[in-house]
């Protein structure tokens, strides 16, 4: 609120609107059971999205394309989540409170479901993140220089995702090795573990899989940003002359 202003006003409306949506949405809806735990999963990350960018951003070119971006990403990273979790033969009980939650309270709740939306809600943010950061980029090129093509307004889109995509496909390596680092102090303690057993335990492939298709998804957001922002500008510089 000091610095944003209208900004940090409306970010922290939309952070308050994101937990009740997870809360009562998604939380409520997985306790009353019946319910496609998958198809929950990405109508919940299309509220979440729209609602922030759209509350942040309003009613412009960018935040369309971020948008477009960022259901693109998330769809990517939902497909190789639910690939990665049925070949790799994932559970979704790695952790105790899973395994406790299954033995008790939530015994038809598909646990791989759970799993398979933290992955892709745990990537969201991120998405967002470099979808925003892109086509805002793109906007403001486009106004200081209208007359430039939509080629070269998807090249400039292009360049800044690349320079932001490591610094942020690094910041969700980084969330998921730090949440994990008593595991990985674990192991680290026990050097005559063989590594063939490391890399079938169960928890440690869950983060993997979680950092690894949060990155995919990340990455894939860039080109359809672009692309979608370059598509929107040039469509709109053209209305304006």
């Amino acid at each position: 609120l000091l610095f944003g202003r209208g900004v940090g006003l409306r970010a922290v409306f939309v952070i308050g609107t994101s937990l009740v949506i997870l809360y009562y949405g998604f939380v409520g809806q997985v306790l009353a059971g019946g319910i496609n735990v998958l198809l929950l999963t990405f109508i919940v990350a299309i509220l979440i999205s729209s609602i922030t960018l759209f509350s942040v951003s309003g009613r412009e070119p960018k935040t369309w394309a971020a948008f477009i971006g960022t259901m693109g990403g998330v769809a990517a990273a939902g497909a190789l989540a639910a690939a990665a979790v049925k070949l790799m033969h994932l559970t979704g009980l790695s952790s105790e409170e899973a395994m406790i939650l299954k033995a008790t309270v939530l015994k038809h709740v598909d646990f791989q479901g759970i799993l398979f939306a933290g992955v892709v809600l745990g990537a969201l943010g991120a998405v967002m993140d470099v979808a925003i950061s892109i086509a805002a980029a793109q906007q403001e090129v486009s106004r200081n220089c209208p007359t430039l093509s939509r080629t070269e307004l998807f090249s400039s889109g292009m360049s800044v995702g690349r320079d932001v995509m490591a610094t942020d496909a690094n910041t969700l390596i980084l969330a998921y090795a730090g949440s994990s680092l008593p595991l990985v102090l674990l192991i680290a303690s026990q050097p005559d573990l063989s590594m063939l057993r490391i890399f079938n335990l169960d928890l440690l492939v869950t983060e993997f899989v979680r950092a690894l298709v949060g990155s995919v998804g990340l990455v894939l957001s860039i080109p359809l940003t672009a692309a979608a922002g370059a598509f929107l500008l040039s469509v709109r510089n053209k209305e304006k002359c």
